[in-house]
């Protein structure tokens, strides 16, 4: 069976439908929720793009409904973070 990660997990809704997956979301409220859905599941309370940085975790695929956000209008650090996302590294 296949790892999967789900960058922006909210409430955990595809966490609960895959025995082995990791979620990371920002929202404290949201990752109590996910925690509950997917009790099978790893949770991390984070932003992404930090826990991205220093995880040692592979996964095979990725799932998710990220928010709808204008990346265009990132600025600073978080532009440079999406910006070099992966950055050749598989998540």
């Amino acid at each position: 069976m296949s790892n999967m990660l789900d960058p922006s997990c909210g409430d955990g809704r595809f966490l609960a439908l895959h025995p082995r997956s990791t979620g990371v979301d920002c929202d404290a409220t949201a990752v109590s929720s996910a925690t509950e859905a997917a009790p099978r599941g790893t949770v991390e309370c984070a932003d992404f793009f930090e826990w991205a940085a220093t995880t040692t975790q592979c996964f095979d695929c990725a799932a998710g409904n990220p928010p709808f956000i204008r990346y265009q209008r990132f600025t600073g650090e978080t532009r440079r973070q999406v910006s070099s996302a992966g950055g050749g590294r598989r998540l």
